[in-house]
């Protein structure tokens, strides 16, 4: 009768040794939940940087406001955390191409297409910056913009 009475049910040890288990699991999954949440609002802060650079940059270029003196902001109510700056800098294009790739000479091209014609080309660079997590987070977007004889 004795025999019966010990393979009948747990002892305190193994249960305790079975909750053990099943915190360490239940831990783990809850720190991967929470590294899920974490990597997704990441993402997400990106994807909103993306549009709303993508939307200053064409107002930018649209309303020829890269060419004032003020280039920072915000963008309003609807995204309070995020903020832009731009900087804009002359390009020469003719050290945009290596010189093995020229077909023309620069003196030839000056020649043919004339001083008054040439295009001034400028770069537009563009930081989104936001805070996540208590760091800030910025993603700088570039564009050529074709600058505008008046």
């Amino acid at each position: 009768m004795n025999l019966m009475n010990k393979n009948v049910g747990f002892m305190l040890l193994e249960a305790m040794v079975a909750l053990a288990i099943l915190s360490i699991g239940i831990v783990t999954v809850m720190q991967s939940f929470s590294s899920a949440l974490r990597v997704s609002k990441s993402g997400y802060n990106s994807t909103i940087a993306t549009f709303l650079a993508q939307s200053k940059l064409s107002d930018l270029e649209r309303e020829d406001s890269w060419t004032k003196e003020n280039l920072s902001g915000d963008f309003g109510k609807a995204y309070p955390n995020f903020k832009w700056e731009a900087e804009v800098s002359p390009v020469e294009l003719d050290k945009l191409i290596p010189e093995n790739l020229r077909t023309r000479n620069i003196e030839e091209e000056e020649e043919r297409v004339g001083e008054e014609n040439k295009q001034e080309v400028n770069l537009l660079n563009l930081t989104v910056s936001w805070v996540e997590r208590g760091a800030k987070e910025e993603a700088v977007f570039a564009t050529f913009i074709n600058a505008k004889k008046q």
